[in-house]
């Protein structure tokens, strides 16, 4: 894998979870969160798909009456019951699981988020909790960072293709904070040569995002754009013997003379 630090950015947000590999909070930025009464929660950012902060968001609970309007089981996570959630406000309950409130709420700089909370004695302590959260929230911003790079190009052996060309979006979201540093690393992380046969949606890589938010880094997957069969074996021969003699770099040059 390649790790080389660039001013470019990729985005590839999966659309069956929000990232959580990020958390948790910096030490920092955590001392500030609120004291709330429940201990089960959970804080998305809708622009950039990645969970803030939690507790107990990935444990099995009870849904009660939220499992009436969302097709989420008698048993879900915090967490998959906030990816389900559409629409603005609803309150729920449950004899195990207490009572519980999830909303979408935009901050004065135009940031959404889905706050989920649940675990509470009363609907009202579940309402000042969400209160509480909202004021918190009121620091963050995201900023959508410039692509400088159009696309990756990674070389490909034994294809009828040599270079996968990765296209790049022009904008990449993230979440900061204006009590914190407005630092953001990006590095890389992929395949430097590729092996066909390549199936379009196929991993071969990541981008990390480092930011004063979040102890680790904010992990988005690079996936293949297009199929790319595999040749023939007299190709796929003369491949083996330029790869062991100029590296990946023939294949690149195979590429433009095309």
């Amino acid at each position: 894998m390649n790790r080389v630090i660039l001013i470019a950015t990729f985005l590839c947000l999966r659309a069956d979870a929000f990232e959580t590999a990020q958390l948790p909070l910096s030490d920092e930025l955590a001392r500030t969160f609120p004291e709330i009464s429940t201990t089960c929660y959970i804080i998305v950012n809708e622009d950039t798909n990645v969970v803030v902060t939690s507790s107990n968001s990935e444990k099995p609970i009870d849904t009660g009456t939220f499992s009436e309007t969302y097709d989420v089981g008698q048993l879900a996570t915090l967490h998959k019951m906030a990816k389900e959630f559409t629409d603005t406000k609803q309150f729920f309950q449950s004899a195990m699981s207490g009572n519980g409130m999830a909303i979408r709420y935009k901050n004065k700089s135009e940031a959404s988020f889905i706050i989920l909370v649940y675990g509470e004695a009363t609907s009202e302590m579940a309402q000042n909790d969400i209160e509480k959260i909202k004021a918190w929230l009121e620091q963050f911003y995201v900023y959508n960072m410039r692509q400088e790079n159009s696309y990756l190009r990674i070389p490909v052996i034994y294809g009828t293709r040599s270079v996968m060309n990765v296209k790049l979006p022009k904008t990449q979201p993230i979440l900061l904070s204006r009590t914190q540093t407005k630092k953001i690393e990006k590095v890389y992380r992929y395949r430097t040569i590729l092996k066909a046969p390549i199936t379009a949606n196929n991993e071969i890589g990541y981008v990390f995002f480092h930011t004063a938010i979040f102890k680790n880094p904010i992990q988005k997957t690079i996936k293949a754009g297009t199929n790319i069969k595999k040749s023939g074996w007299i190709q796929c021969l003369w491949d083996s013997v330029r790869y062991l003699i100029f590296g990946a770099t023939a294949f690149v040059q195979r590429e433009k003379h095309r």
